[in-house]
């Protein structure tokens, strides 16, 4: 497991990383307690912070970007542990959005295909998709959201 963290891409390093920090809390307060889906979030969010603790800050864009990358994490098909920050001192700008997510989604089997020049080819991404079952349509789109975004800088 790894948490992703994209951030806004006018901030610095060290900024992008506090927000990451901030997004983080924000990720516990709202997994705090809650059963059904909240209780599998938090379930998620511990088992990260106890056995993996990766984290990997990625430049999520300017805030239009990241509102997108917000509202795919929003969707009711997201069954992963997620939130965001928004920093008061900057009128309550986006600033960060995190998410968790299991191997299967950041491997290197999936990452080479978004990477390999094949990937718009529709049925080169039927193929891998039918080799790849376990991911959902909502899990595909937030792998093409992890290629889109190099690391932090």
């Amino acid at each position: 497991m790894r948490a992703y963290f994209f951030g806004n891409m006018y901030l610095s390093s060290i900024q992008q990383g506090i927000q990451a920090a901030h997004c983080t809390a924000e990720m516990y307060m709202r997994y705090h307690s809650g059963t059904g889906k909240i209780q599998n979030c938090r379930a998620g969010l511990y088992n990260w912070a106890a056995h993996y603790k990766t984290m990997v800050l990625l430049n999520g864009g300017d805030t239009n970007s990241l509102y997108d990358i917000w509202e795919h994490c929003d969707s009711g098909d997201n069954p992963y542990a997620w939130a965001y920050f928004e920093e008061a001192g900057v009128r309550k700008a986006l600033t960060c959005v995190g998410i968790i997510l299991p191997e299967r989604i950041y491997s290197d089997d999936t990452r080479y295909y978004v990477r390999s020049e094949n990937r718009k080819d529709r049925m080169a991404r039927i193929e891998y998709k039918f080799k790849t079952p376990e991911l959902t349509d909502w899990e595909w789109m937030m792998v093409e959201f992890l290629s889109g975004c190099g690391l932090a800088r």
